[in-house]
């Protein structure tokens, strides 16, 4: 009897069912419509779904457990281009990366051009 060897567990990304490498794959959580879901997914389908939900968020209220809310827009004063550089020299984001930026670090960029 041969004994094969047991490769672990089989990561696949269940928008296109393609077979990822561990450190390329990324369980999402996320709650629409009332209604709470996870999806298994390759980096690179990550990205691309937090591309596709950004403009959405971006302009949504962030709801809190408990209730209260708060705004999750950035003023609209906020030069992004200007954030993303100036995020990336304080070594708070990869540079040349993509996506939005996080509230946090908008708010930090505001304070220091306040």
């Amino acid at each position: 009897m041969a004994k094969i060897p047991n490769p672990g567990y089989i990561y696949k990304d269940d928008l296109t069912g393609e077979e990822v490498k561990e450190e390329d794959f990324e369980t999402i959580e996320f709650t629409y419509g009332g209604t709470s879901w996870t999806i298994d997914l390759s980096k690179a389908n990550v990205k691309k779904m937090d591309d596709a939900l950004a403009p959405f968020i971006d302009a949504a209220t962030l709801v809190r457990r408990g209730g209260s809310t708060s705004s999750a827009k950035a003023k609209s004063s906020t030069n992004r281009a200007g954030a993303r550089k100036w995020a990336e020299e304080q070594g708070l984001v990869e540079k040349g990366g993509r996506g939005r930026l996080s509230n946090d670090i908008l708010k930090k960029y505001d304070e220091a051009h306040a």
